[in-house]
């Protein structure tokens, strides 16, 4: 695998975690209303 593979896919999983956790945070604030 090349660097820019490498880089690619830590971007596209970084991308990934922060849509994650913005479903989370929304949940959890839908949750406490």
């Amino acid at each position: 695998m090349s660097v820019a593979e490498a880089i690619t896919l830590m971007l596209a999983f970084g991308s990934f975690l922060l849509s994650l956790v913005n479903t989370i945070v929304t949940l959890v604030k839908a949750i406490q209303d």
